[in-house]
């Protein structure tokens, strides 16, 4: 949840962990853009999908 920067209070957090954040308006994050991958991976991995996206991003 930290990676795409959720806008709620860390003391009360009213999200259930289960989620699916990609369901999420835009406007429950800090970040202007997010992509998340399909599968759980270790904190900061770039997979092939999320450098797809990077490389999309940077040709806009």
């Amino acid at each position: 949840m930290s990676a795409v920067a959720l806008q709620y209070d860390p003391v009360e957090w009213p999200v259930d962990l289960y989620t699916d954040i990609t369901s999420l308006s835009p406007e429950h994050s800090q970040l202007d853009d997010y992509h998340c991958d399909a599968h759980d991976t270790e904190h900061g991995q770039v997979t092939g999908a999320l450098a797809d996206w990077i490389l999309g991003q940077l040709g806009k």
